[in-house]
């Protein structure tokens, strides 16, 4: 995980933002988090969207990561977002 968080830090997804939570997000410590369920819903369906829109093969992942999102929306209110990624992230 740490090679996928440097490889975010540093990558063209580097963003201020992805920098500054990308080594919380390998230490798994999601205390504080502000980015609701619901945007992360709503940021999914649109990469689906374009993923659909683009490939020839259903984008599963994508697909998996929505109904994640949903079932998280529909479970724990916004205000309450470091418990909804424990949830979300769980090992299956």
């Amino acid at each position: 995980m740490n090679l996928v968080a440097e490889a975010m830090a540093t990558g063209a997804v580097a963003s201020p933002q992805v920098i500054r939570h990308s080594k919380r997000m390998v230490a798994r410590d999601f205390s504080g988090a502000s980015f609701t369920s619901a945007l992360r819903y709503k940021d999914a369906v649109y990469a689906v969207k374009l993923a659909e829109s683009l490939l020839a093969n259903a984008p599963l992942v994508g697909h998996a990561a929505v109904e994640a999102y949903a079932r998280a929306k529909a479970e724990m209110a916004d205000d309450d977002e470091g418990r909804m990624i424990e949830i979300v992230s769980r090992p299956k």
